[in-house]
C-alpha cells in the first residue's frame, strides 16, 4: 500500500504506483519471499532520474530505494526490523543483485553527494540512512537542504528585460544547451548589477532552471565549509534543476575559482569587473543605452500613466540617467496615482543613494532658479544653452544619429571661471534645479590622495556613481586637480600625470553634466580646457548688477525697512559677500526684534569685510544710516 507521504505528493511523481511497487518487492526480498529485482519489475521514474543524474550503478540505485522505503513504506520497514532493525551493507549485499563494496565508500556517488549517510559502527554493519533532502525529493517535495537556506534566496523574475540583455541571456542558454560543453560556467560583468541578475534569471528560465542567488559576503571562506556547501548545492541542483547565481562582490578571484571548482551544474558568476575564471563564458552586461532607456521608461509607465507630458518626462530621464531596468520599473511603480510628471523625479531621488561615495561627495538639493542668478545676458544665454543640451541630448544623439559617430564627447562639460563669490556654484545649482537633477559637490580634499593610485580610484567611484544617477558633478576649485601636467622628475610626477590623463579620458566618455569651477583659469591644463564644451567667465558684478543682487537677496517674508539697493551697491563686493552680509544682517535684526534696516546691513558689511582684513571708510558707508 502506498504511504501517506507519497499519496500527499502523488501529483508530483510521474509514477507513484511504480515507486510503491518497488518498495513491495524490496519488502518481499528482505523477508525472503521473492528476489529484489525480477525481470520486468516496475521501476520508479523518479528513482531512475536520480540514478541517471548521479551515475548510480543498479546496486547503488537499489540501496537508495531500500533506505528510502524503510522511511515511508510500512511493510518494508517491518521486514527490515525483522531482519535486524537497520539497513546495512550486509543486508543490502544479501537482498540486492550485483553488490559492490565501493557503493558505500566515501568517494562513491552515494556518500560523496550525501545521498546516503553512514552511521557509527563497523562499516559492513553500520546503519545506512537516506539523506533527508533526497527522501523529500523522492516523494515529491522539492525544497532546498536546510544547510543552504541561510545562504541562498530564490532569484526574483525581472519586470522588464532590455533587448540587449535578452540577447546575452540567449547566448547563455545556447551555450548551456550544447552537449559538447555542458554547464560551462558563465561570468557576467558590467556596470548593471541588477541587469546581471536579470540576465541570469532569463537564461535559466529559457531552460526551465530554478535560479538561486548567493551573495559573496554570505558564503563561508574555510575550505571545509566551502566543500560541504558546494557538495550539498551540487546534489540539490542535480535533484531539482536549480542554478546557482553568485554575486561575487566581496569575494576575491581566488575564492570565486575555489567555489566554481567544486560545483557541478549551471552556475553564473556576477561581478562589476571581468573575472579570470579559466574556460568561463565571459559576457558583459552594461546598463541599457539611452535609446533603450527611453523604450524601458515608456513601457514601465504605460500601465500607470498616459499622455505626452509623461513621455516627455521619461525621455528627459532617459537622456540624463543610466538606470537598470529594475530601477526604472521601481520608479514607475512609485508614481502610481501621481498626476504630475514631476513626481517621476521625486520617485527617482527616493531610490538614489550615494553611501558608496561617503566622504567624497556631498549631495546638494538644488533650490535656486534663474531669477536668483544675476549675470550679463550673454553668460545667461550660455548657461541656458548648456541646459538645453542636456534636455535635448536624446534627440540629437539618438534620434539624429550623432551617438553613432563616436562614443566620446556625448556628455556636457563646462568650466565656470571667475573670482570667488561671482555665482559659479549658484549657477550649477540653478541648472540642476531646472533639469530636476541632483547636484553632487565633489570634495577635492578627500579625492586627491598622496598615495599612488588612490586619486584615480576615487575618481572612478565618483564617475561610475554619477553615470548611473544622472547627477551633475560639481568640481569646485578644480585647478587643484585639473592643473597643468608637470614635467616628470620622479615617480609621483609620473603618477600625477596619469591621474590627469585618466581624468581627461573619463570626462570625454562621461554622458552626464560635469561642471568645473576655478578661480585661476590660467593654471588649468590647456589640453584639458580644449575638451570642454562650455567655458563661462563669471565677471565681478558692477554697480548695476550689485543693485540687482541687493534687490532680491532678502526673501519676500523677511521684514525690511528703508533698504536702498542702489546705495548698498556702492560697496564693491561680490555676490557671495552680499549674500553673507544679508544673512548676518537678518540675524542681527531678529535679535533686536525689528525689521532689517540699513544700520544692520552696515554692521554686517563691516564684519564680512573684516574677515578679509579689509576696512570700510565712512565715505563708503555714506547714506547707510548711523
Amino acid at each position: 500500500m502506498i504511504t501517506a507521504a507519497i499519496e500527499a505528493d502523488a501529483a508530483t511523481d510521474a509514477d507513484p504506483r511504480a515507486l510503491n511497487a518497488e518498495f513491495d518487492l524490496l519488502a518481499a526480498a528482505v523477508s525472503g519471499d521473492a528476489p529484489a529485482g525480477p525481470p520486468h519489475a516496475p521501476r520508479s521514474a523518479r528513482l531512475d532520474r536520480i540514478a541517471g543524474a548521479f551515475g548510480l550503478t543498479p546496486f547503488e540505485r537499489g540501496l537508495l530505494a531500500l533506505t528510502a522505503g524503510v522511511e515511508v513504506h510500512p511493510a518494508l520497514a517491518r521486514a527490515v526490523v525483522d531482519a535486524g532493525g537497520e539497513v546495512t551493507w550486509s543486508l543490502a549485499h544479501a537482498v540486492l543483485p550485483d553488490p559492490h563494496w565501493s557503493a558505500i565508500s566515501p568517494g562513491g556517488a552515494l556518500r560523496r553527494w550525501h545521498l546516503l549517510e553512514l552511521g557509527a559502527g563497523p562499516v559492513a554493519l553500520a546503519p545506512l540512512h537516506i539523506g533527508e533532502r533526497v527522501l523529500h525529493h523522492l516523494v515529491g517535495v522539492d525544497e532546498l537542504d536546510a544547510l543552504l537556506l541561510p545562504l541562498v534566496t530564490r532569484l526574483r523574475p525581472p519586470e522588464l528585460v532590455p533587448a540587449s540583455h535578452a540577447e546575452v541571456a540567449d547566448r547563455i542558454a545556447e551555450a548551456w544547451g550544447d552537449p559538447a560543453s555542458p554547464w560551462i560556467t558563465v561570468a557576467l560583468h558590467g556596470d548593471d548589477a541588477d541587469g546581471r541578475l536579470d540576465v541570469a534569471w532569463a537564461a535559466c528560465a529559457a531552460l526551465g532552471l530554478d535560479p538561486f542567488l548567493a551573495r559573496g559576503a554570505d558564503l563561508p571562506s574555510s575550505p571545509a565549509e566551502r566543500d560541504l556547501i558546494a557538495t550539498v548545492w551540487t546534489r540539490d541542483s542535480l535533484l531539482s534543476g536549480a542554478a546557482l547565481v553568485i554575486d561575487a562582490e566581496g569575494l576575491s578571484e581566488e575564492a570565486v575559482d575555489a567555489w566554481l571548482d567544486r560545483i557541478d551544474g549551471p552556475a553564473v558568476v556576477c561581478s562589476r569587473h571581468p573575472l579570470g575564471a579559466e574556460g568561463a563564458l565571459r559576457l558583459e552586461v552594461p546598463r541599457p543605452a539611452s535609446a533603450e532607456q527611453r523604450r524601458l521608461w515608456r513601457t514601465a509607465l504605460a500601465p500607470y500613466h498616459e499622455g505626452s507630458e509623461w513621455q516627455d518626462a521619461a525621455d528627459l530621464l532617459s537622456s540624463t540617467h543610466r538606470l537598470s531596468a529594475r530601477a526604472i520599473a521601481r520608479c514607475a511603480r512609485l508614481t502610481t496615482g501621481a498626476s504630475d510628471p514631476v513626481e517621476l523625479t521625486a520617485a527617482l531621488r527616493a531610490q538614489l543613494r550615494h553611501t558608496e561615495l561617503d566622504g567624497l561627495v556631498g549631495a546638494v538639493r538644488p533650490r535656486a532658479g534663474w531669477a536668483d542668478l544675476v549675470l550679463p545676458a550673454d553668460r545667461l544665454e550660455l548657461l541656458r544653452a548648456m541646459t538645453d543640451q542636456v534636455r535635448h541630448r536624446q534627440v540629437v544623439h539618438e534620434d539624429w544619429g550623432f551617438a553613432e559617430l563616436s562614443a566620446r564627447g556625448l556628455g556636457t562639460t563646462a568650466l565656470f571661471a571667475g573670482e570667488p563669490g561671482t555665482g559659479k556654484t549658484l549657477a550649477a545649482e540653478v541648472i540642476a534645479h531646472e533639469l530636476g537633477l541632483e547636484l553632487l559637490h565633489v570634495d577635492l580634499s578627500a579625492v586627491v590622495s598622496k598615495y599612488i593610485g588612490e586619486t584615480e580610484k576615487n575618481l572612478r567611484r565618483i564617475f561610475d556613481a554619477a553615470d548611473e544617477t544622472g547627477a551633475i558633478l560639481l568640481f569646485d576649485e578644480a585647478d587643484a586637480l585639473f592643473g597643468k601636467r608637470s614635467e616628470v622628475r620622479d615617480s609621483h610626477d609620473r603618477y600625477a600625470n596619469i591621474e590627469v590623463s585618466y581624468l581627461l579620458q573619463r570626462m570625454e566618455g562621461y554622458r552626464g553634466l560635469a561642471v568645473l569651477t576655478t578661480n585661476a583659469r590660467a593654471s588649468l591644463d590647456p589640453a584639458f580646457v580644449r575638451r570642454l564644451g562650455f567655458i563661462v567667465q563669471f565677471p565681478f558684478p558692477d554697480a548695476e548688477h550689485r543693485a540687482r543682487i541687493w534687490a532680491r537677496v532678502f526673501p519676500d517674508r523677511t521684514p525690511t525697512e528703508g533698504l536702498d539697493p542702489r546705495t548698498l551697491a556702492s560697496l564693491t563686493i561680490s555676490g557671495g559677500s552680499i549674500r553673507n552680509i544679508a544673512v548676518a544682517a537678518a540675524f542681527r535684526a531678529a535679535a533686536s526684534g525689528g525689521p532689517v534696516r540699513m544700520p544692520d546691513v552696515a554692521w554686517a558689511a563691516r564684519a564680512e569685510l573684516a574677515k578679509a582684513e579689509r576696512t570700510i571708510s565712512a565715505g563708503e558707508l555714506a547714506g547707510w544710516g548711523p
